[in-house]
Formats: structure tokens, sequence, C-alpha cells
């Protein structure tokens, strides 16, 4: 049985996070008489995806992040916090997500560190990836994930956070992969890892287009477990979702690696009363999910990829009224399709392969998940009124 912990927690108050780190704690055994932290160096991988203010639910809230750091420093630890956000991979990039994300106040006023390390090396043993040095060179790695949707994947948590680990604008290069390798690519890549403990914070969340453009969604719960895979089995259950509706951890099961909810022992009450505490039926999905079929083509039998071609998938459409043509998307996107003219971005829907990448990191909620079927009306309407 997969041990997880899921914990009712109503706001980001540091008692209430300090005795919500406590119960998890306990429960999971770290500390004492489990995963030993004294004298350890921990690394807590957060979900720092780009510089977001923490009240967009975008990141992993600091407070969440600096509760679990004093948990473990409390308990003989000493801890570093640190991400590779998309984009650059420099100390001057991390500094401005790591102040504009509220953890450089945090990290001052708890005394953990902050990594400013951007020394890379390589992993793996069938597939190889390059990933920051800093989070293989602790002793402990800790997962501090938060509950979103995911464009591309539908549900991002414990096992999707560890693909932070892949040093800034080397991520866009993995994006050019289908759906199904790309899933793949990110199981191996928590295998190379390996965290410790995983930490999901759900005490808000964000629906529809996450994992930066949705809107958030209070859940008043925190999940935890030493396995990433329980951990977000046991996440996506509280937001209706299964094995087979997240592709990474379909590849999971299929690894062999991932529980089925029967075997998750959830305490403190179990698994239904879980469920029947924490569970909701309307967490909106984003739009990618049903009309998706290019990104999903790794999946489909060939005859229904002749058949569906790229005409029911959505792509990413700039909102030219919200740009403020910063180049983010254009520096990020894996396929060169984005380029900034006349102070705002334009995207080439030709020549995108719908990864998301664009959507994710901008920073003004720019960029619009839209089918493509609408943006063919939407020229014909065009060129018949002109």
């Amino acid at each position: 049985m997969a041990k997880v912990s899921a914990i009712r927690c109503a706001q980001y108050d540091d008692g209430k996070l300090d005795a919500l780190m406590d119960g998890h704690f306990g429960h999971l055994g770290i500390g004492d008489g489990g995963l030993a932290v004294d004298g350890r160096r921990v690394f807590i991988k957060a979900n720092l995806l780009k510089k977001s203010t923490p009240d967009e639910a975008c990141v992993t809230h600091p407070r969440y992040v600096g509760a679990l750091a004093r948990a473990l420093m409390s308990r003989g630890a000493s801890v570093t916090v640190g991400d590779s956000p998309g984009g650059d991979f420099s100390a001057s990039h991390l500094r401005r997500v790591y102040k504009g994300s509220g953890y450089e106040e945090v990290a001052a006023e708890f005394g953990f560190g902050l990594s400013y390390d951007t020394s890379v090396t390589t992993v793996g043993t069938g597939p190889t990836y390059k990933v920051t040095k800093a989070v293989l060179d602790s002793d402990l790695v800790v997962s501090a994930a938060k509950l979103k949707t995911h464009a591309l994947m539908t549900y991002t948590g414990a096992v999707k956070n560890m693909f932070g680990a892949v040093p800034g604008l080397t991520k866009a290069q993995h994006h050019m992969k289908n759906r199904k390798a790309f899933a793949s690519m990110l199981v191996d890549v928590c295998e190379a890892v390996r965290p410790h403990a995983s930490f999901i914070d759900g005490i808000w969340g964000m629906e529809g287009n996450g994992p930066s453009g949705g809107t958030l969604r209070r859940m008043d719960v925190s999940v935890a477990s030493l396995s990433p895979y329980a951990a977000d089995a046991a996440a996506m259950a509280l937001i209706g979702l299964g094995t087979g509706d997240v592709p990474y951890m379909a590849e999971a099961a299929a690894r062999g690696l991932c529980p089925a909810l029967g075997e998750l022992e959830v305490m403190p009450e179990g698994f239904e009363a879980m469920v029947g505490a924490f569970g909701v039926r309307d967490y909106a999905m984003p739009e990618t999910r049903m009309v998706s079929l290019r990104t999903v083509r790794g999946f489909l039998p060939e005859r229904l990829r002749r058949l569906f071609g790229g005409g029911a998938r959505t792509c990413p459409v700039v909102a030219r009224d919200r740009c403020v043509g910063c180049g983010d998307c254009a520096d990020i996107c894996p396929a060169s399709a984005v380029r900034v003219m006349g102070g705002a971005a334009d995207i080439e829907t030709r020549g995108c392969i719908s990864c998301f990448c664009c959507h994710e990191v901008c920073p003004a909620k720019a960029i619009d998940i839209v089918p493509v079927g609408k943006l063919r009306k939407r020229a014909a309407k065009v060129g018949k009124d002109g």
C-alpha cells in the first residue's frame, strides 16, 4: 500500500501551515522512524513556472514552501529551494522569478537558501536528459507542486513538477515530441531525479486552461506522499481524473509505477472520506482536453489520423489588445512559429505544434486557446467581409 496524507487547510497562515506540515510528516513518518532528514541536505523543488504573484495560483505558494522548509529544518535538515523556470536559465532570471513570486522575502524570513546554481548534468541510462546539477547534488529531493490543470497533459502535479529539473529553454526541445513521447519523457525525468517525498499545494488550485492561464479554484486541501505517483493519483481523484485521463500517469501505470486507487492508504480517514471531504465534480478542464487531436497523434490509429488530420486540434492565439510584446513566447517556442511584429506577438498557425509553451510563459495572459475550426471560420468571414 502506498501511503497518502490528505489534510484540510483553508488559508496560507503560518500557524495553520506549520500544523499542516506536522500532520503530513506524522502520517508519512518523515523524520520519525521513516524518511530520515536529520543532517541531510534537502532540495525542495517548487513549481516556479514563471514570475507570478502567489495569489494567481500559478506557482507553489511561497508560504506553503516556507512551512515545508521550516518543518524540515526543525528536524535537523538544511534546506535549499529552487526550480528552473521557463526562459533563460541564468542567475538573473532566477532572481527575478524568486523576487516576483514572493520567494526571496520568505527565504529571508525563515532562513532557507534559494538556488542560483545554473550548472547542468546529464542523467539517464536509455534516453539521456540534461537536468540541473543542484537538484542531484542534494541528499534528498522533495517535490512541492501546485494542483493545476495543464493544456498538454490535462493535469500537472508531483510527477510533472520534476520536469522543472530540466534547465530553462531546454524544456522547449522536448515539446517537439508527440504527446505520448512527451509523457514518457516526464516519467523518465521523474525516475532519474527520484523525489523522496512529494507535496501538492491544493489550498488554492488552478482549473481551466492551466498551468498559467486558468482560473483560481479553492480546494482547501494539501496532499502528500513518499511516492509522486501516489500523490498525483490521490489529487487527480479529487478533481475527477483517473490514470487514463493524464498521459504521463498512463505511462507510469504501464511501467508499474503508479498504484491503483485501491492500493492507496489515505490518512487520516481513508480514500472515500478524502474524496467526500475534498472531491469536486465540476473542476474545469483545459479546452484542449477533448478537441486537440494533433497533440495526441501518438495515441491514434493511422486511420483516425488520416480522418481527422489537424482540423479538430486547438492552437494558441494572441489577443493583441492584451499582448505587451515582451517576446517570451517567441523565445520559448520550439517550432519557431512565433514572431513579434508591430509591438505584438504573431503565431503562424501552420507551423504551430500545439505544445502551448507560449501560453504557459505569457506574463500578460494574452494567449488564448482556440479550436482551429473557429480560426478558419473567422478567416473565412474576414475574407468574405473584405
